[in-house]
């Protein structure tokens, strides 16, 4: 990956393959040299994977492990042996770590929910924060990362929104991916923090859309949800920014810098569904789908400062339209969720009927309906205590 001389050190090429099925593949090789000493640095991972499988990763640490895998409480936490800081001192990478140290990267980086650090994640932080060869600057995927560890460490995200003049001028059968509508510069751009989320201010202008994808590469083939988000728009005139997955988040294929934005949002998507107002849009398919059904069972809470609490009818934010075959299944849906507590839906969308396309956004999103609800009491009695000391400012 890298390759150059900076301050008359010597910073070797350090080559890194992850294989598809895990083997006894050498993982990480440090080229023999006049000015280095003992065997190449290789090692395999000894450990297990959050699934219970054999881990597929590289690593670094003396230990010879990268990670191992604890289930508390019917909980499994993915816990990492290998970080930046376990870099052996006459490891050629301890000089990345020193340019990550001077730069002040953070790598500790949350993912899923899980407090999670394998060995190939940090090797990209790494790749990223190196400059381009003989460069000096930080690179745009560096640049992405620490953008994102500054608002993870501020419990925030940044979003892209579409105006409603932009969805109801569209004459299109369905509007663009991302990557063309943010071309166009029909995107804005706003960071929401875990308290603007939770507190509700954002519902009446903000509007989070709740539907299924009904081919893989186009959400919309045939323009039904998009005449769906026009309709509500004109009947609901304090709406003003819309999020919708395909026109808000980077879609295939995406550069390494609209991956590392696609995974940011992805893992904090729950603030959308549990501050916005949120149109679902229901067919037949939509009650076995693993990410419908969070998004769903999201709708139907209230943030309080007693935790997350299933909402009145008065106070709910969702609205429910049925497309294609779905008018059946709108009476079963808000049966199914409206009372749910964050440990039951956990238990629901554990089971094995409720389907998802990547198994690992699964494993990834149920840690964190566990906590929820902690977060919310923290986030809203912060909020709280901040008011009360701004009233007390403003009467001093």
């Amino acid at each position: 990956w890298i390759s150059q001389e900076s301050a008359g050190k010597a910073i070797y090429t350090v080559a890194a393959t992850i294989p598809e099925a895990s083997g006894p593949d050498t993982w990480i090789t440090r080229p023999s040299s006049p000015t280095t000493s003992g065997p190449p640095m290789t090692a395999q991972c000894k450990g297990r994977t959050n699934a219970g499988e054999r881990c597929t990763r590289m690593t670094k640490s003396k230990n010879g492990y990268c990670c191992e895998a604890h289930r508390l409480s019917g909980e499994e936490k993915h816990e990492s042996k290998a970080t930046v800081a376990d870099l052996s001192a006459d490891s050629p990478l301890a000089v990345l770590r020193e340019f990550i140290d001077d730069n002040e990267l953070d790598v500790s980086k949350a993912t899923g929910g899980h407090n999670c650090r394998t060995c190939a994640d940090i090797f990209e932080d790494i790749k990223a924060a190196m400059p381009p060869s003989g460069g000096t600057e930080l690179t745009e995927l560096a640049l992405a990362h620490r953008e994102h560890s500054e608002e993870t460490s501020a419990h925030a995200c940044s979003f892209f929104f579409v105006h409603r003049k932009t969805i109801l001028s569209s004459q299109e059968k369905t509007l663009p991916r991302f990557q063309e509508l943010e071309q166009a510069g029909k995107l804005v751009k706003r960071l929401l923090t875990r308290e603007e989320a939770f507190s509700g201010d954002l519902a009446d202008t903000h509007l989070a859309v709740s539907h299924r994808w009904f081919q893989a590469n186009e959400p919309d083939e045939d323009g039904e949800q998009l005449r769906a988000v026009q309709e509500y728009l004109k009947e609901n005139l304090s709406v003003e920014w819309v999020w919708y997955d395909f026109w808000c988040m980077p879609q295939e294929p995406r550069t390494e810098v609209e991956d590392a934005r696609f995974r940011h949002m992805l893992g904090n998507i729950n603030l959308l569904y549990l501050g916005f107002k949120v149109l679902l849009l229901l067919d037949m398919s939509y009650i076995s789908r693993f990410w419908t059904q969070f998004e769903a069972w999201l709708s139907f809470q209230q943030a309080t400062t007693k935790g997350l609490q299933p909402a009145s009818e008065d106070a709910r934010r969702v609205d429910i339209v049925p497309i294609k075959n779905g008018l059946d299944f709108k009476e079963g849906l808000v049966r199914f969720w409206k009372t749910k507590t964050p440990d039951e839906a956990f238990a629901k969308l554990s089971d094995t009927d409720v389907s998802v396309t990547n198994e690992s956004d699964k494993r990834n999103q149920l840690p964190k309906i566990k906590n929820l609800d902690k977060e919310v009491k923290e986030a809203l009695k912060t909020r709280a205590l901040s008011n009360v000391l701004a009233k007390l400012d403003l009467k001093a």
